[in-house]
């Protein structure tokens, strides 16, 4: 196994029993379409709606915001506890 992985690695599982290495804070991939600019921007734009007639879809949403639709109905779910 160490000519695969590599001694240091092996020793790792050893000294710990896991193969998960620490990670420091914020070493992950970063939030992309949920970022605060993108919230407040969901934000405003489902705010600034008349009535129903007038109210764009989620589809137009993201399309205006250049995200996935999904991530508007994410952020106005999670983010702004609203129903879409």
């Amino acid at each position: 196994m160490e000519a695969q992985y590599g001694e240091e690695h092996c020793k790792h599982v050893d000294q710990t029993g896991s193969s998960a290495t620490e990670r420091k804070a914020g070493s992950g991939r970063p939030k992309s379409a949920r970022s605060d600019t993108n919230i407040a921007h969901v934000e405003e734009i489902i705010c600034s709606q008349g009535q129903i007639g007038q109210r764009l879809s989620t589809r137009e949403i993201a399309a205006k915001l250049d995200i996935s639709d999904i991530s508007v109905r994410r952020i106005s779910r999670e983010d702004l506890h609203l129903l879409l």
